[in-house]
């Protein structure tokens, strides 16, 4: 995407954050089930990446895909979202390990709810860097790599949807296609699960008029700063206006451009290197 259909994108999340997610199209389908696992889980995407409270590095902050065990109607939803660029283009090695990884998480949500504890903080699957994967089993070195060099291609043309839209808007949607969802809800066991569901819902409607003037500001921001901000992920933008990015002086933009320069021009002779072998 360029500039103003990234922006259009965040003005769609704030204005109804379910439509920014959709079913899984026929071929994803069909690819996620060549896989040597079955997965009983609610699949959407989406076109955007998701962004996080967590950043060192250029792109830590964030991810191709999200699992949360989503509340609705009474019922839970093992919800996972995964980028749609990344279904298209990523190996059936990589796609398992992604799967895996989100669907341990819901396993753990399940069990936290169970115990009527509230503990419904998503889980993204990371890029590692790539001294993270020098010693990895071969297998999982290609998945790391893989990973690593699809953000490396798509951080810079992709939307954003900041974690909090990301379990709102799947909530939202999850609401909206109730019934052709249906079969896959999973009733509560206990009266405590169910609390630690209610809990879940009050928390995230609650928290929405002040996440949509925080998220409102931020896009005016993005618009009156296009040119400083050219050089960086709409996913790590969102991250860092909650740290001091709206406060930054032109030379403190200069910087920030250059440190993501230098990285993404690290990470592609990175890439050619690894194509060339």
């Amino acid at each position: 995407m360029n500039f103003e259909a990234k922006v259009a994108f965040q003005e769609q999340i704030l204005k109804d954050p379910s439509s920014v997610f959709m079913l899984l199209k026929p071929n994803h389908i069909q690819k996620i089930g060549q896989l040597k696992q079955h997965f009983e889980q609610t699949l959407l995407e989406t076109d955007a990446l998701f962004s996080l409270h967590k950043f060192e590095n250029p792109l830590d902050g964030s991810s191709f895909a999200f699992a949360i065990r989503q509340y609705a109607r009474g019922f839970f939803f093992n919800t996972v979202i995964l980028n749609s660029k990344y279904l298209e283009c990523c190996s059936l090695d990589g796609l398992l390990d992604t799967m895996t990884h989100e669907f341990q998480h819901l396993i753990e949500s399940e069990t936290l709810d169970r115990k009527g504890i509230y503990e419904h903080a998503s889980t993204e699957k990371l890029p590692e860097h790539e001294s993270k994967f020098r010693n990895k089993h071969p297998t999982e070195k290609n998945v790391a790599i893989e990973d690593m060099l699809f953000m490396v291609n798509h951080a810079l043309i992709s939307p954003a949807i900041p974690r909090y839209y990301a379990e709102i808007g799947s909530h939202l949607f999850v609401c909206k296609y109730f019934d052709s969802l249906r079969n896959l809800a999973i009733f509560p066991k206990s009266d405590l699960e169910k609390t630690s569901g209610e809990d879940y819902i009050r928390d995230i409607l609650g928290r929405r008029k002040i996440a949509d003037q925080q998220f409102e500001e931020l896009i005016v921001f993005i618009k009156q700063n296009r040119k400083n901000l050219k050089h960086i992920p709409f996913c790590d933008i969102v991250f860092l206006s909650l740290h001091g990015l709206k406060s930054l002086t032109r030379g403190g933009f200069y910087k920030l451009g250059k440190r993501y320069q230098s990285f993404f021009t690290r990470m592609k002779m990175y890439r050619e290197n690894i194509q060339m072998s």
